[in-house]
């Protein structure tokens, strides 16, 4: 029985050291075959050849046949190819990204010069037409600019990036110095302004409401200046949370600075804020949620008391009412006015009054109705226009109505294009307001529009870190 044991120990011990053997075999072998691929695997000339062919491709030559000479050039750069060394994968990424970036610039001329007849594949046509609106243009910030607003005392332009800064610059161009001429400089801590907008305010000398990205909070600064005042310019007047989850895309005030309308494009979510007393003492007044699926854009009047929202159905003009709407009493409700459910809309705006509304809708055509109905008695908003299609039948990104009424600014991912308030008809378009790159999509170069205080002139602001001031065409 012992002899047994000890044999079938043995046979054990034996099985375990083949085992063990094995494993050791299994792991040497891969770690060969591992180095094995680095040295001896594919090179990927497929994806340098392709890179390379992008890189190489000129706009003439889309849709024509090669020459005798280019099909020898592309014999011999593919002889060169493969003659070429190793690349790294880096090396690889980045040839890849520039072949695509070179690609979005053919697929932009080529779908320019489709737009227009008269357009070719050299786009100085733009610069010699359109851009003979160009009044103005400056370099601000180091990084994209991500918003840009005029004050209504025609005084400033103000820019924010997310270089934590928020800059003042001067409206007259003669006033402005070299290299964008900013007068202030509005530091942000740890974060960095989203949205602007000023709004006048005759005790405080003017006030400065920003959005912030990290903290989804409202900043209201003074912007203050010369003799008189009693805050430093940026000073903090007063700080309050948005109370949006992923924070404020929309923000529009009041001219009187007392109410603030936010709301976002991640939930249905709208919020109507006020600010009491001189120490601007903040109150929610008002959490509606809509249950539109989403919302495009909203817009509240100077005076407060009406409210757009336009959304994936519809569009809605809400009645903030008070106990005294002539003196600004009391907050009592918010409920829905008028309904223009026929004209599904994407950016809307407010005349100053609340008596006129202009609708972008998502037929890309632009439509303004009178608001100035007896709402209470059903009567429904009298459509006054409407307008030819606008930006070759793009959607529409921001829109801004002038302050004298007269002037409509429509635009998308780049392009600005102006309507005639009173009949709706096109006036002017600038192209490539901010470059060429970005002129067929939905999101593109242009960040920001805004009107000068006079209606002469529209501001825009784009992620080439530029300011330009576009004529009116439609003033006198």
């Amino acid at each position: 029985m012992q002899h047994l044991v000890g044999a079938l120990t043995m046979l054990l011990l034996q099985m375990l050291c083949v085992a063990a053997g094995l494993a050791v075999l299994y792991v040497a072998w891969m770690l060969f075959s591992s180095v094995l691929g680095r040295l001896f695997g594919p090179r990927e000339l497929d994806d340098i050849d392709a890179a390379l062919q992008e890189l190489s491709k000129e706009p003439s030559s889309a849709g024509h046949g090669k020459s005798k000479k280019g099909q020898k050039k592309g014999q011999s750069d593919k002889k060169q190819v493969a003659n070429a060394p190793k690349q790294s994968k880096s090396e690889l990424k980045a040839a890849k990204k520039d072949a695509e970036r070179e690609a979005e610039r053919l697929a932009a001329r080529q779908a320019l010069a489709k737009s227009s007849p008269e357009a070719t594949e050299d786009i100085s046509w733009m610069k010699q037409k359109d851009h003979e609106l160009l009044q103005d243009s400056f370099k601000a910030h180091t990084k994209p600019i991500l918003s840009c607003a005029c004050s209504p005392d025609g005084k400033w332009i103000a820019t924010c990036a997310s270089d934590r800064c928020i800059l003042l610059h001067h409206q007259s161009p003669a006033k402005r110095t070299k290299g964008g001429g900013e007068v202030a400089r509005i530091n942000i801590s740890f974060d960095h302004a989203e949205l602007l907008r000023f709004s006048d305010d005759a005790k405080a000398g003017g006030i400065l409401v920003c959005t912030l990205a990290d903290s989804g909070s409202v900043e209201m600064r003074s912007v203050q200046r010369g003799e008189g005042a009693t805050t430093k310019t940026g000073d903090i007047l007063a700080t309050f949370p948005a109370g949006h989850t992923e924070g404020a895309d929309f923000l529009r005030v009041a001219s009187n600075c007392r109410s603030l309308l936010t709301g976002d494009t991640s939930s249905t979510i709208v919020k109507l804020h006020e600010l009491k007393g001189k120490k601007l003492e903040h109150s929610l007044l008002n959490t509606m949620d809509t249950k539109k699926v989403k919302h495009y854009d909203m817009d509240m009047c100077a005076t407060g008391r009406f409210v757009a929202i336009t959304s994936f159905s519809d569009c809605k003009i809400w009645e903030v009412k008070r106990a005294h709407a002539k003196s600004g009493g009391d907050f009592e409700s918010l409920k829905a006015a008028m309904h223009l459910g026929k004209h599904k809309g994407g950016a809307v705006r407010l005349n100053s009054d609340g008596t006129r509304v202009v609708l972008a809708c998502n037929d890309a055509r632009c439509r303004m109705f009178d608001l100035d109905v007896r709402f209470n008695l059903d009567e429904d908003p009298k459509l006054m226009w409407e307008s030819e299609l606008v930006l070759e039948g793009r959607k529409t990104c921001r829109m801004e109505l002038s302050p004298d009424g007269d002037t409509v600014a429509v635009a998308d991912a780049n392009t600005i294009c102006f309507l005639d308030a009173a009949s709706g008809s096109v006036c002017g378009t600038v192209r490539g307001a901010h470059g060429l790159e970005g002129y067929t999509g939905q999101e593109g170069p242009l960040t920001g529009l805004s009107w000068l205080h006079d209606s002469t002139a529209v501001v825009s602001s784009g992620t080439d870190r530029t300011v330009r001031t576009w004529r009116n065409p439609n003033s006198a």
